[in-house]
């Protein structure tokens, strides 16, 4: 198994933060608005313990606390939150806090700001608000190269532009988008702000499954960091699969293969990875 599976320093910052808040005033409300993590027996855990998820700014009750999950959030919805009297525990992962800081810094120097990532996740999101809020111009969110295509107008009569990319996307996307970026531009600023974590995460994962001969990567389906690992694996091992439990792992017929491999996302608890090497180390097959 690879050694870098399962929660990283933002997500079990994020976690243990909630559990102690929740822990040290036992009668509050005690919530976070969004689900703290993209794993669902996670979000479980999380609510047995007693801590709520708020899916929007309207289910927060006035004087509870809100832990801000490591995805962060944007000024306009701290203002917000603090308009409910509500009390605040900040849980956003120090590495994205370095990007909302970063965009938002290029859109006060007039750059046009550019952030590599899918627009619909909740760190992109953020990220969006943070360079929006300078009252500049607004950030323009690119995930493919048809993208920067609908946008092309708008990249190449910027006089600048500024580039930033979400946390959990591969190197190779970064680098191949903004090679495209820069041939529209006069001049280009690029800050490489993918994660340290995930890059080694991606880059082991990468080297283990060309090592063996099935892989299995473990985490939500909607992680976005767990599916990438699963697109970088896939194009190097076809027999590569992405599963969320032990269930999902049964499907397969294991006996033909002689080494199996296994990673796991930055959301995936380590139960759930756990329950899924025990399977592995106990199979017999059919």
């Amino acid at each position: 198994m690879a050694s870098l599976a399962g929660f990283c320093y933002g997500v079990s910052r994020a976690v243990d933060l909630s559990l102690e808040t929740k822990k040290n005033y036992p009668q509050k409300v005690v919530g976070v608005l969004g689900k703290l993590i993209h794993n669902n027996q996670a979000i479980n855990y999380l609510e047995e313990k007693g801590i709520k998820t708020f899916n929007n700014i309207d289910e927060v009750p006035e004087g509870a606390i809100c832990v801000i999950r490591s995805h962060g959030e944007g000024p306009e919805t701290l203002k917000k939150l603090c308009d409910k009297n509500v009390n605040i525990v900040d849980a956003t992962c120090p590495d994205v806090k370095r990007v909302q800081n970063t965009a938002a810094q290029l859109a006060r120097e007039g750059y046009q700001v550019l952030i590599i990532g899918q627009s619909e996740h909740p760190e992109v999101i953020a990220i969006r608000e943070h360079v929006d809020s300078q009252m500049k111009k607004p950030a323009v969110i690119v995930s493919e190269i048809d993208v920067i295509e609908e946008n092309k107008n708008i990249i190449s009569k910027a006089k600048k532009v500024g580039v930033v990319v979400q946390t959990t996307k591969p190197m190779e996307k970064f680098t191949s988008l903004l090679s495209i970026i820069s041939s529209l531009c006069y001049e280009v600023r690029a800050f490489n702000t993918i994660c340290n974590t995930t890059s080694k995460r991606q880059e082991q994962a990468k080297e283990l499954a060309e090592e063996v001969d099935f892989m299995v990567i473990i985490g939500a389906k909607h992680s976005s960091n767990t599916t990438n690992l699963a697109q970088l694996c896939k194009a190097i091992n076809v027999n590569t699969v992405h599963i969320e439990n032990i269930d999902e792992l049964k499907k397969y017929d294991l006996s033909k293969f002689d080494s199996i491999g296994v990673t796991a996302g930055a959301s995936t608890p380590k139960f759930v990875i756990d329950d899924v090497m025990e399977y592995l180390n106990n199979y017999k097959g059919e």
